[in-house]
This record gives C-alpha cells, sequence and structure tokens, in this order.
C-alpha cells in the first residue's frame, strides 16, 4: 500500500527503540502526547492480565467514550483470543490510510505493530471497539 510509508505512525514502527516497546496503553500515552498533544494520564498497570482486565473495565468510560465515527488517534480496545499466552485486553491507535482503517499498537518487549484493523482477528485480536478520548 503506497500510503503507509508517508503515515506518520510508519515512524513508529521504523524506530522500535526499547522505551516505546512497553505497556500498550502506556505506549498508545506517549503517542496520544508526541503526535495529537493529548494528555491521557493514564494509572499504572495492574500486575496480573486479570487485574489489568478489571482495571480497563472499570476505568474505560472514565478516559474514552465509544464512537462509531472513528478520526486519526482514537482508541482501538481489543482483546486477545485464540493461540495468544495471556489472553486480556490490549489498546491500540486507529488510523486510516489511503482510506483503510489500521491500527498502531505496541506487543509488550515485542515490537510496535501497524497493519489493517481488518487484520486484526488474524493476528490474534478481537476488536471490542473503538473509543474517542475525552
Amino acid at each position: 500500500m503506497p500510503g503507509i510509508a508517508r503515515h506518520w505512525a510508519a515512524a513508529y514502527v521504523e524506530r522500535q527503540d526499547r522505551q516505546l516497546v512497553q505497556d500498550c496503553a502506556a505506549f498508545v500515552a506517549r503517542v496520544q502526547r508526541e503526535r495529537f498533544d493529548r494528555e491521557i494520564a493514564l494509572p499504572e498497570p495492574e500486575p496480573t492480565q486479570r487485574a489489568r482486565d478489571r482495571q480497563f473495565d472499570a476505568l474505560r468510560g472514565d478516559y474514552a467514550k465509544r464512537t462509531h465515527d472513528p478520526i486519526e488517534g482514537d482508541g482501538v480496545l481489543m482483546r486477545a483470543v485464540g493461540g495468544r499466552r495471556v489472553p486480556g485486553y490490549h489498546v491500540g491507535i486507529w488510523c486510516q490510510v489511503d482510506g483503510t482503517p489500521w491500527v498502531l499498537h505496541c506487543i509488550e518487549g515485542l515490537a510496535i505493530v501497524f497493519h489493517p484493523l481488518r487484520d486484526a482477528a488474524r493476528k490474534g485480536w478481537d476488536v471490542e471497539g473503538v473509543y474517542r478520548w475525552l
């Protein structure tokens, strides 16, 4: 796809530095600050996936509201499914490349990834919804 290389998200994928490949929520907060000049003061993540899932459930409405008309920078809330070792909530950033929805997110300790949203299920993610930051 020709627009990928020109999209702002490509710079994050290219960097792959240690500071960026962190907790998915911390990555999203950092990109919101750097790219959208938006401060999202998310709480420190809970130590276990089950506790983090409860944290996501409890705080979801405090930071964002569901939208059916996403724009660049909105949050994409996903759940790991299938063969994933640790199922649970995961968050990324909604982007649009040449009219196609994409998601930018980081897999903790591994990599920053950028792929079409339609490929999420094939990559082990169930998209729960897209949220607009409050």
